[in-house]
């Protein structure tokens, strides 16, 4: 089949799968996953609805990141990498979060399909972790995808997770390459749970992994990953963390 003809019955599929995805996605939870970094901003407020609003730094010391690119048409587009904005309705976890500023933390969050009036964002968080403490142990993929483009491995720690999508439910994490600073890499780990809950091990433990991956040819599919990343080993690094 060639790459034409793939695009073709890709986008067909798209055409075919965009309503029901529309009904579907109308009310629920979106993804549900976890976020680990520097708990930086936090405030209550509102008029007639009081919500709990707050900002993570991702990872261990970066920086505010923003992205701005410019289209053909000379429309410019900014999208906000870091910090993370997220909101926050149970009044336990307000005082969690606001004993923890300035601290690491694992937020834990669900993502939902259409944002509440009553907040700012549609990141509820429903949960809030002290860093434990470093583990040891190397998870590989049960399943490995034949014909990559390419093969690598990236050195960071994995500072988000989730398993998200309207129908089809895909698993996506994101690294933070280094030691520390803002260079984020996103990745997929297609239909593996126990990958996945290494992954969020290694995300709750805060410490540096080696990520051996398979670079796909095609960008993304229409019910599963996001990345032509494939995670197929997590491993610990070796020495300081």
């Amino acid at each position: 089949m060639g790459y034409k003809m793939f695009k073709s019955i890709l986008f067909t599929l798209c055409l075919m799968v965009l309503p029901i995805s529309v009904i579907a996605g109308g009310l629920g939870t979106y993804s549900q996953g976890w976020r680990m970094g520097q708990l930086t901003k936090f405030s209550v407020k509102g008029i007639m609805f009081k919500s709990g609003e707050g900002q993570m730094l991702l990872g261990s010391e970066s920086s505010p990141l923003v992205i701005t690119s410019t289209d053909s048409e000379g429309n410019t587009t900014r999208k906000v990498i870091n910090p993370w904005y997220f909101s926050v309705s149970n009044k336990k976890i307000q005082v969690m979060i606001n004993d923890n500023l300035g601290e690491y933390v694992v937020l834990k969050y669900h993502q939902s399909r259409v944002k509440s009036p009553k907040v700012n964002t549609p990141y509820e968080i429903v949960g809030l972790y002290p860093i434990n403490e470093s583990i040891n142990k190397v998870c590989v993929a049960s399943s490995i995808t034949e014909g990559s483009k390419s093969e690598g491995k990236r050195v960071g720690r994995i500072v988000k997770a989730s398993n998200k999508g309207h129908i089809g439910k895909s698993w996506e994490i994101i690294i933070q390459q280094g030691n520390s600073g803002n260079q984020f890499k996103n990745m997929s780990i297609s239909n593996d749970q126990v990958l996945f809950d290494c992954a969020v091990s290694y995300l709750k433990a805060g410490q540096k992994v080696k990520i051996t991956y398979n670079e796909s040819h095609f960008n993304t599919n229409v019910l599963g990953r996001s990345t032509n990343y494939d995670v197929v080993r997590i491993e610990p690094v070796k020495g300081l963390n």
